[in-house]
């Protein structure tokens, strides 16, 4: 047994050795420095030293599922959600959670790249955070004024932009550009997505249209200190909707309507509710955007999108569903 087992130990070292310069060859390492590398076991030291420290292969003690984003902190493990993480550097910057120092380049990297990987808005960042007051009402629940408006402009978002990124905007290269809008609470991992009209807003102080209310599951009242970011997104393919109506006796070709009210809106972002006029008799039918392809918010200008039409919620009156939808 001991014979076969020197007999084996000696065949390991010399594929190892044959594995060895093969591998240097694309380096040009001398025979001197191959000799010293495998006198020294450096690969095997390397290899002890990764699975010791690597992440990947490691359980968060706090969370043990595999989508989690892990960081080492006094020998143990946390693990975060990555919308949890997302929303605790956007509103601290790239600050270790646990040790609450900046994070390095490499961690930063990582961090990253794993968010990327979870996220399913997807776009291009063109500016960091800033901070910006909104109106501020006295109401607790959205009324019929709020519904009117709604009807009015058809579910664009669309706002009069602060100055900073407005400036940012006309700076870019030609193309759309929109805004992310996110709310102070670092619980709420919900976000939503405005264009800009035509100027910036006088004072800076930003009227946002009940939809980014919704999107962001805030009652009228709620909060009225937000934050926002530049943003280009990314062309539409394919966008799925579900009428809070049924949709049978009031329209005639839904999709050719659609096909000409898209360019409208610009963009469209998950948990926006629309509005298409009925092509029978004038009336509204609104819409929630249900997901979009190939991310969460989408330019929908110049493009050609399939949209795909999900079974109908069972609302019998459009401004009963609205009510009840925007005040859940």
């Amino acid at each position: 047994m001991e014979k076969q087992t020197n007999k084996f130990n000696k065949f390991k070292i010399s594929r190892d050795r044959f594995k060895l310069i093969e591998i240097s060859k694309k380096y040009d390492y001398s025979l001197d420095k191959i000799n010293a590398i495998q006198d020294c076991d450096i690969i095997n030291k390397i290899q002890y030293f990764f699975r010791k420290y690597t992440l990947l292969n490691k359980k968060a003690f706090n969370d043990q599922s595999e989508s989690v984003i892990k960081f080492r902190q006094d020998n143990l493990i946390y693990g975060f959600k990555w919308d949890m993480l997302l929303k605790y550097i956007d509103i601290n910057g790239y600050i270790n959670p646990l040790s609450k120092k900046y994070i390095d380049e490499s961690q930063f990297y990582r961090i990253d790249k794993a968010i990327t990987k979870y996220n399913p808005y997807k776009f291009k960042s063109l500016s960091q955070f800033i901070s910006v007051n909104s109106n501020e009402f006295i109401k607790t629940e959205w009324e019929m004024n709020d519904i009117l408006q709604l009807f009015e402009n058809k579910g664009l978002q669309e706002i009069n932009a602060p100055n900073y990124l407005y400036n940012k905007m006309l700076d870019a290269p030609p193309g759309l550009y929109c805004m992310e809008v996110i709310d102070n609470d670092p619980n709420n991992y919900k976000r939503s997505y405005v264009s800009f009209k035509s100027i910036p807003s006088e004072n800076n102080i930003i009227d946002f249209p009940v939809n980014v209310y919704n999107q962001l599951g805030l009652k009228p009242n709620q909060e009225n200190q937000f934050k926002m970011k530049l943003i280009k997104p990314m062309k539409a393919t394919k966008i799925y909707l579900r009428s809070l109506l049924d949709i049978k006796e009031m329209v005639k070709d839904i999709k050719n309507i659609f096909t000409k009210e898209i360019n409208i809106h610009k963009i469209l972002s998950v948990g926006q509710i629309i509005i298409i006029e009925s092509d029978i008799n004038s009336n509204y039918i609104p819409f929630l955007v249900e997901k979009c392809e190939p991310s969460n918010i989408v330019d929908t200008t110049n493009v050609d999108v399939e949209v795909d039409f999900l079974p109908a919620m069972n609302y019998d009156n459009t401004i009963t569903s609205l009510l009840i939808e925007l005040n859940k």
